[in-house]
């Protein structure tokens, strides 16, 4: 067992690149063992300063690309065929002169993909080399040499005769996945796809490890009877020699209890990665990883939460977002992102935070970190402030302290952040955004979360210029502020938001302003559609209760710019229904063929009795700033009260006021 793996654990039955551990077939004690480091394959110093040189000088010049291009095209690559030597076992053996075939098509298909010169350089300076390497590995990459098992770990490769067509791999599963289920190519590991693969490595790329991926040709998990081929500009942007792929170690955990060093926890896990001077992978089986060692705020990951140290990139890899769930069952929060820290987390559940003494109880992201969240759901965590005065606790989900989180198919939801006894104050239900963080999430639900400001997010005043978030195709839905910004609270004068399409619906904000959204600082909406959005006033103190404005949208100081979409639905119990300006600006603007439409909302919104309403579509003080550009008001409503008596009226000021 190699020290820094916990265990060889296969989730299914495949074949793992790069060294990957599976569970492999039954070997008895005769086995070739894994080769010593002096036996494996190595590039002398003038070797690799030559082939590095061979870099720089195709990346200069563009002649040497076309040069290079022709010399690495086979002249008639369909005429051509390979075969195998010593067929007499079981599974034949491969060589050198089939393997530098194959080699070649495979450097075609990465040129046909798209390539540039210093990336064309650096596939024509590989060598290939063929060694019984150890279990579970059936190529690998260091720096300019690509190593093959001579026998595809005892499976078999399948060399295909005419390597330029996938006419074996007869089901097409996309553009770049094929599979088949009879033939030769059913019974053996495709050599080309394993080259094409190792070929990225040498490019720059890393592996593939989400179950989503498994059309990549970067994919980490492979078997029989399948082809995979990479997409067009698969390789753009990618630094030849990069990656070195033997620096990734793996860890598997073997239970989901909690435990410490040598348990095979996931605890242990994560303080041997945070160990090792090199970058790790966690790979997390389906089910719930429970934490139960209890003790607060300890650094070293040892008990409470899990601290994640700056010491190399680190993946927690789960088997699929509900499948994987990692639960603090309210020990502490979940995770601590140490400064400067790399993660990425794929895959699975983050749950069950709780804590009372910082902020962030799903997660913490501290200064200069930098957090990648790939189809992973954030739920079911609790910041609350002690009993305390003047002590306030934010980010029941997240807390992003001048932190980098980037994500794509990411759910935030049924966060809080409690306002507790007499402490102070608790924003960002589902994520509090602090100091000069960037934020870039894709496909992202942010509903069910609850604070007494932000209930879906709250961004505060940055440190040297703010923070900077990227939300696109954003759900922000049913999230509640106890007091204002039901959905999002942006109270950073400098921080700039951006949602380039999405929802921002049924947010409430139950005691003042924003029912969904509430802004200091600067907002891009791009095809956003606010719809049925309420400010309430909940304060049973005032028999009025119509103090609370915009019941889409209240804008203090800031400037909003909304480019398509619409304002439907919401209503204020004061004036504002639609979208309330108090002093800043803001400009609408729809386009002929997509006119912004500003309907069905309503300004004094509460049964009870109360003072006349205006706006009910938009309201603008006197001090306001509005330019609307292909903007139609239709069925908005204000309220109109004389001599105690209050009626829904439309008309002068139920549109825009």
């Amino acid at each position: 067992m190699n020290a820094r793996q916990l265990e060889v654990d296969a989730l299914e039955p495949r074949v793992l690149f790069s060294g990957a551990p599976v569970e492999g077939p039954d070997q008895d004690s005769s086995a070739d063992s894994a080769p010593s480091p002096e036996d494996q394959p190595q590039v002398d110093a003038d070797a690799q300063a030559a082939m590095d040189a061979s870099v720089a000088d195709a990346a200069a010049s563009a002649e040497a690309t076309k040069a290079l291009a022709d010399s690495v095209t086979p002249s008639e690559p369909a005429e051509q065929s390979v075969t195998l030597v010593d067929t007499s076992g079981d599974t034949p053996s491969l060589n050198q002169e089939t393997l530098d075939m194959i080699a070649q098509v495979a450097t075609q298909r990465w040129i046909e993909s798209g390539v540039d010169a210093s990336q064309l350089a650096a596939l024509s300076s590989i060598s290939y080399q063929i060694a019984d390497l150890p279990a579970t590995q059936l190529g690998t990459a260091s720096g300019w040499v690509i190593t093959i098992d001579v026998n595809a770990w005892g499976q078999g490769w399948f060399v295909d005769a005419t390597p330029n067509d996938n006419s074996e791999f007869e089901i097409a599963v996309s553009d770049t996945l094929f599979k088949t289920n009879q033939g030769a190519a059913s019974e053996g590991i495709d050599l080309l796809s394993v080259i094409l693969h190792e070929q990225g490595h040498v490019l720059g790329l890393r592996d593939a490890l989400s179950p989503a991926e498994t059309d990549n040709v970067m994919y980490q998990g492979f078997g029989p009877g399948q082809r995979r081929l990479p997409s067009a500009g698969q390789a753009t942007g990618a630094i030849p020699g990069s990656y070195n792929e033997a620096e990734l170690a793996t860890f598997t955990p073997t239970i989901f209890t909690d435990g410490g060093s040598g348990t095979g926890s996931l605890r242990d896990a994560i303080i041997a990665a945070n160990s090792a001077a090199t970058d790790d992978i966690i790979t997390l089986a389906a089910g719930t990883y429970t934490l139960s060692l209890a003790g607060t705020n300890e650094e070293n990951g040892a008990t409470g939460d899990l601290d994640i140290r700056n010491n190399g990139t680190l993946i927690i890899q789960g088997a699929g977002m509900t499948q994987t769930i990692i639960d603090a069952a309210m020990l502490d929060r979940v995770f601590d992102i140490f400064d400067g820290a790399t993660v990425e987390f794929r895959d699975l559940t983050i749950q069950g935070g709780f804590l009372d003494y910082s902020h962030g109880a799903g997660m913490y992201a501290r200064f200069g970190s930098t957090v990648t969240l790939t189809n992973v759901a954030i739920t079911d965590n609790l910041v609350q402030t002690p009993n305390t005065a003047n002590v306030d606790r934010h980010g029941g989900g997240i807390w992003s302290n001048q932190a980098t989180i980037t994500g794509s198919n990411v759910e935030i939801t049924n966060n809080t952040a409690q306002k507790f006894g007499a402490g102070r104050n608790a924003v960002g239900g589902g994520m509090w955004i602090s100091g000069d963080s960037t934020i870039d999430l894709t496909d992202v639900t942010i509903t069910g979360n609850t604070a007494r400001e932000g209930g879906g997010f709250y961004v505060s005043a940055g440190n040297f210029g703010g923070s900077q978030m990227t939300l696109t195709n954003a759900v922000i839905n049913n999230n509640t502020g106890v007091v204002r910004g039901g959905g999002f609270d942006n109270a950073g004068i400098d921080s700039e938001i951006t949602i380039n399409g999405g929802t921002i619906s049924s947010n409430f904000a139950q005691n003042e302003h924003g029912g969904g959204f509430y802004n200091y600082g600067t907002v891009n909406l791009n095809g956003v559609v606010i719809s049925d959005n309420e400010a309430q006033d909940l304060d049973t103190g005032d028999t009025k209760r119509d103090d609370s404005v915009g019941g889409g949208f209240f804008n203090t100081t800031g400037t909003v710019v909304m480019t398509g979409g619409s304002i439907t639905g919401n209503k204020a119990y004061g004036t504002g229904g639609g979208f309330y300006n108090r002093v800043g600006t803001v400009t609408l603007i729809g386009t002929a063929g997509d006119v912004i439409e500003i309907e069905n909302n309503k300004a004094g919104a509460h049964d009870g009795l109360g003072d006349s309403r205006d706006g009910g579509g938009f309201y603008n003080t006197e001090t306001g700033t509005v330019d609307l550009t292909y903007v139609t008001f239709t069925n908005n409503n204000v309220r109109f009260a004389t001599a105690g008596d209050a009626n829904t009226v439309t008309g002068l000021g139920a549109g825009f006021r």
